[in-house]
């Protein structure tokens, strides 16, 4: 696959799936010339400045055949700050949302062969898919966020229809302000046991488990405040 210049770490991105208090994004959003570059080169997967991809997919169950998707990211991290840049890939501002995208959430190559997907000229290293459980888990082990309906420590909290009822430009900006809310709590002591909460009922990816864990570990340790950014589809 091609290569994108800017930056992500493999096992990081389902932690970083959510994000810590920013400014939801809406379709009407211009990508701004801070938005990593899709760059059209042949690099190898991790290129020299150890940038890394990874895949985060959310559905509303991940332990069915049938669930329903409701977002797909393209998550880039710079190994060097541990920030994140997450460029959404679905919805898009082309979706009516008068349908649902039916997947099965273990099936990794189907996932990766959505034509939003494959129309891309990026590459990723792992594929996280979680659910709106596993949401909810992290926002509860980081304490929430605050937001205009008070601490969000559960998406049922921000007082919106349920993300796969949501029309497109809605679920973007809830998925966006969830994700927000988490990145600064991320490197909470707490969020260690995130995967074994989830994993894999809520929770399913190509990564080794124990490479998950161990790279989890060490961003906990690391201690800074973790920094994410969102862009909307182009």
């Amino acid at each position: 696959m091609k290569t994108i210049k800017t930056y992500i770490n493999p096992f990081l991105f389902v932690a970083f799936l959510f994000v810590g208090m920013v400014t939801a994004f809406t379709f009407n959003h211009k990508v701004s010339a801070a938005q990593p570059t899709l760059a059209m080169d042949n690099a190898a997967a991790t290129p020299i400045t150890g940038q890394k991809n990874n895949l985060l997919i959310i559905v509303n169950k991940v332990d069915t055949q049938q669930a329903i998707l409701e977002g797909v990211w393209l998550v880039i991290e710079d190994p060097s700050t541990y920030d994140f840049s997450f460029i959404a890939l679905y919805p898009t501002r082309a979706e009516t949302g008068s349908s649902n995208i039916y997947v099965n959430p273990k099936d990794i190559f189907s996932l990766t062969n959505l034509s939003f997907v494959t129309a891309q000229d990026i590459w990723w290293e792992h594929v996280f898919v979680v659910d709106e459980t596993a949401l909810n888990q992290l926002l509860e082990l980081t304490g929430g966020f605050l937001h205009e309906d008070g601490n969000i420590t559960n998406i049922a909290d921000m007082h919106v229809i349920p993300l796969a009822l949501q029309p497109p430009t809605q679920s973007f900006q809830t998925q966006s302000t969830v994700m927000n809310g988490v990145c600064s709590g991320l490197t909470n002591p707490n969020t260690l046991s995130f995967i074994e909460k989830t994993y894999p009922l809520h929770l399913f990816t190509d990564a080794r488990r124990a490479e998950l864990i161990g790279h989890w570990q060490r961003i906990v340790a690391g201690g800074p405040e973790i920094q994410c950014r969102f862009f909307g589809p182009q």
